[in-house]
């Protein structure tokens, strides 16, 4: 890396390269620029992108790498799959991962995937304090954020009724603290692990939003079982 370089790198600290068609042979030079100890990068947009699973491998390295200063990374619709889950999670782990927001909505990640991504949320070492994983978004969602919150929601699929239990411990701190994982196509095979998730005395998520899913009566049992337990901080359940 050349001087002129290093400098570049040392004064930005936002990227947004949404639309640029970037593969998994872009992913490779940005992991290495991610690493450099002259990399000041804090927030990265990579949304509309073919990365694939590989791209994020090697992204994912990267976060793990301790030079490495990213807190948001941004993938919407980026061809991602389960398979570059287990990397992520993996990176959330990590000591060195600074990472507190992470966006992969638009993207196919299944319950198995959620699986893998639970399990980062329990760990001691995971500093997330947002992650969206919705499979599409509209302007409600945005707004809510601003509003005060009264209750806690629990939706299932189209037609079925819909809990209202009221809100705890609720903070301004706690706001944006989220989870959005609306039209991911999850089922109640993936609820056990959340409901694990929210147990845990580590675990530090306020919202979640499981909108447009199928996860039926008994997986909205075990969440309810999740919102029981005096470790579970969650205020907003949708």
């Amino acid at each position: 890396m050349s001087c002129a370089d290093d400098q570049l790198c040392s004064c930005l600290f936002v990227c947004r390269m949404r639309y640029c068609k970037l593969t998994e042979r872009g992913c490779e030079d940005l992991a290495s620029a991610l690493q450099s100890q002259h990399s000041s990068l804090r927030e990265l947009d990579l949304s509309y992108s073919d990365l694939g699973d590989s791209g994020v491998k090697l992204l994912s390295a990267a976060l793990r790498d301790p030079n490495c200063k990213l807190t948001t990374l941004k993938m919407w619709r980026c061809e991602l799959t389960k398979r570059c889950c287990e990397d992520l999670a993996s990176a959330l782990q990590s000591q060195h991962s600074s990472l507190t927001e992470m966006d992969l909505s638009l993207n196919s990640l299944g319950d198995s995937g959620v699986k893998l991504l639970s399990a980062a949320l329990r760990d001691p070492k995971c500093k997330l304090t947002t992650l969206k994983c919705q499979k599409g978004q509209t302007m409600e969602w945005q707004e809510s954020e601003n509003r005060p919150i009264r209750s806690a929601k629990a939706g299932v699929s189209p037609g079925s009724a819909v809990q209202e239990m009221p809100y705890r411990n609720l903070c301004p701190q706690a706001m944006d603290r989220s989870a959005r994982m609306s039209w991911c196509r999850l089922t109640e095979k993936c609820c056990e692990d959340l409901a694990s998730a929210l147990q845990s005395q580590h675990s530090s998520l306020r919202q979640l939003d499981l909108n447009h899913n199928n996860l039926g009566d008994s997986g909205v049992k075990l969440l309810s079982a999740a919102l029981r337990d005096p470790n579970c901080k969650l205020t907003t359940l949708k």
